[in-house]
């Protein structure tokens, strides 16, 4: 009776059922945590279920995100998580545009973009390593926890490794797209004119701020695909993803 018990909380909180219905739901206990086969023989929904449920939604989740982030233009014309000209190096950006070289500020914005798209590439072996680890105590905190927990689960067990791994995808993948051929002339023109001006040069990070920037971005697309399955399960097609997120 604990098991069922620890089962339906679990159960409970990943359909965002209204807190007025538990007691309503309490009672059709025993129903709600037992599905009945063809042949007229039940199968409860163990801990075990759940987590495997919760890690193949995770799976979907990350999947898409990194194949969404990583494809051509993932990331450049998604207004969500495009990556601008750095704001610590703005005062670059509108000298350069007062200066009649917007197109080079366009193209350089371009160019930090593809660098996120080709290290996105990397993502999903990264996730995949932090899901098979979840354990049923990570299950319970994802289903008793906030809307996106299993976003901020792949964050807190994945985002230092995600970091590491995209720094030197991002330094080649800036490299590769001749960053500094773009980068070079709009802050060696600002830094010219603010030594006449009392003004701070510019020397911004590149690396950091792209992979910083690529990760944020690439979180933000896992939380919305996160929403997309508690929201609508079946469109996902397990029948054990249906089985835990949809409201009995």
């Amino acid at each position: 009776m604990r098991v069922k018990l620890i089962v339906w909380v679990l159960l409970f909180a990943m359909t965002g059922t209204a807190h007025g219905q538990l007691l309503k739901k309490l009672k059709k206990t025993a129903k709600t945590i037992t599905s009945t086969t063809a042949n007229g023989s039940s199968s409860a929904l163990s801990n075990a279920d759940y987590v495997k449920g919760l890690k193949e939604a995770l799976n979907i989740a990350a999947n898409n995100s990194a194949v969404t982030a990583s494809t051509i233009d993932g990331f450049n014309k998604n207004v969500d998580i495009r990556i601008p000209f750095p704001q610590d190096a703005i005062v670059v950006k509108n000298y350069a545009v007062k200066m009649g070289l917007k197109p080079q500020v366009d193209v350089f914005e371009e160019k930090l973009n593809r660098a996120a798209e080709l290290a996105a590439k990397k993502a999903a072996p990264i996730f995949l390593s932090a899901i098979q680890s979840m354990s049923i105590t990570d299950a319970t905190g994802i289903a008793m926890g906030e809307k996106n927990a299993a976003t901020q689960y792949l964050r807190k067990t994945s985002g230092v490794e995600l970091s590491n791994q995209f720094k030197p995808i991002v330094a080649e993948a800036l490299a590769s797209v001749s960053i500094a051929k773009y980068w070079k002339p709009l802050a060696d023109s600002y830094n010219k004119v603010s030594l006449f001006i009392g003004k701070e040069q510019v020397n911004a990070n590149l690396e950091e701020y792209v992979t910083s920037k690529a990760v944020d971005g690439l979180f933000l697309l896992v939380e919305k695909e996160e929403a997309n399955i508690r929201k609508e399960p079946v469109k996902y097609g397990s029948d054990l993803l249906k089985k835990i997120f949809t409201t009995k």
